[in-house]
């Protein structure tokens, strides 16, 4: 960076604490599980409101995918989603499993992975198992199962000296020590299969005979939650597009627009084999359909991609790409303003920085990484002099409105004109 462009990022850091900003702004940092909430900063624009609700409704539904635009918060609102069911899962005897593709496939096996895709099943299985007992003992699924059947879902008879024993209060009791017992347990990072089987020979069942076990003798179903969005395998392009100005006048110009490469589309074609792998297996034949609901959130270019590689009759979810409005809010949300003494502040972003200035850099066909970054450089190019730096950042760029205003001005000429002549 030359001496200009130090000293533009040293008044843009100055502006920054001054306006009570922190200094990571405009920058978007995933949300912890605490701020993935509405009331925090979890943005939920009035198109989506709608859209959340119905894909909450459709969670018991065999198939579904939500096409979420590439780069515009699939990741946060599978995230959302996962949290939400999580939340009500044992009310609706409904397990959420989920993954993302960046999980499931690391870098070292992307450029690897073999055609048949045979090293990708034993992984979904084995998160399928993980996560399907770590909500079994992790919440209160004695109060839909009740006490007794629960007890006999995790073998709890057998771990207490009080085995003859059917008196509620016991059997509460009993289940207590093995719930906590296997909490140990399942809490590893790669449980230990063998150690959980001795336990609770129920809940160390492989696979296919858990979720038969779930299904037919407790009414319990699965929702395998796909992210397939990917940050590992996006790249960015410059590309010509077309924007417009305010007074309707189009102009190309050169802007970095986010793509997938082909290496992510081979992999959604393995993971979707493995997928496949799963459900056709003998001993899971008429379980898996009946007992597995998948719900997948990727974009419509990956969705085209999902569609080739096993074409199902999909319920599609279409959640509305961001507009210049919600990315602003999103930003707003994001960052809550600070004074120097580290009080929050009541205003609001709009109150150091004209929206316009974020405007001109929104477009469907980029990540909203992609938007901030932009963004950030024209920020910090409006930070000439720090003796003449606005508490209130204004776009620079009059251009367009200039180009509207003579315009306007033009047809009124011509206007007066044609008056004129008729009179």
């Amino acid at each position: 960076m030359d001496a200009d462009g130090l000293n533009r990022e040293s008044i843009f850091a100055r502006w920054k604490r001054a306006v009570g900003l922190p200094q990571q702004f405009p920058r978007l940092e995933p949300l912890s599980d605490e701020d993935l909430d509405p009331t925090r900063k979890f943005y939920i624009g009035w198109m989506h409101q709608g859209v959340i609700e119905e894909i909450l409704d459709r969670a018991s539904a065999p198939l579904v995918a939500v096409l979420v635009t590439k780069g515009h918060g699939c990741s946060t609102l599978a995230q959302y989603i996962f949290k939400e069911i999580s939340a009500d899962c044992v009310r609706h005897r409904l397990i959420p499993v989920r993954l993302s593709l960046d999980e499931v496939v690391t870098d070292e096996q992307s450029e690897s992975l073999p055609q048949d895709a045979s090293n990708l099943l034993p992984v979904l299985e084995n998160n399928l198992r993980r996560d399907i007992v770590r909500s079994l003992v992790l919440h209160h699924w004695e109060r839909v199962l009740g006490v007794h059947a629960y007890s006999g879902l995790i073998d709890a008879a057998a771990s207490s000296q009080g085995r003859g024993q059917s008196d509620i209060t016991h059997v509460a009791a009993r289940i207590e020590a093995q719930r906590a017992y296997l909490i140990a347990l399942v809490q590893k990072a790669e449980p230990n299969w063998n150690d959980i089987h001795a336990l609770s020979p129920t809940l160390g069942l492989p696979i296919d005979r858990l979720l038969a076990t779930l299904s037919r003798y407790y009414g319990v179903r699965i929702s395998l939650q796909l992210d397939l969005s990917s940050t590992r395998y996006r790249r960015q392009e410059e590309r010509e597009v077309w924007i417009q100005s305010p007074g309707g006048k189009k102009t190309k110009v050169k802007k970095k627009v986010d793509v997938y490469s082909g290496l992510y589309h081979r992999i959604i074609r393995r993971l979707i084999a493995a997928i496949k792998k799963l459900h056709e297996q003998e001993s899971s034949m008429d379980i898996i359909p009946a007992v597995l609901n998948e719900l997948y959130f990727i974009s419509p270019e990956g969705y085209v991609t999902l569609t080739e590689s096993w074409d199902r009759a999909y319920n599609e979810v279409d959640y509305p790409a961001y507009r210049p409005a919600d990315v602003f809010a999103i930003l707003s949300y994001h960052y809550q303003q600070q004074d120097v003494r580290g009080f929050i502040r009541s205003e609001s972003l709009s109150a150091v920085v004209d929206s316009e200035i974020l405007k001109e850099e929104v477009d469907p066909r980029r990540a909203l990484t992609t938007m901030v970054e932009s963004f950030e450089e024209k920020l910090r190019g409006i930070m000439i002099n720090w003796e003449q730096a606005a508490y209130h950042m204004k776009s620079t760029r009059q251009e367009d409105k200039l180009a509207e205003t003579e315009e306007r001005i033009r047809e009124l000429e011509a206007r007066l004109k044609a008056l004129e002549h008729d009179t």
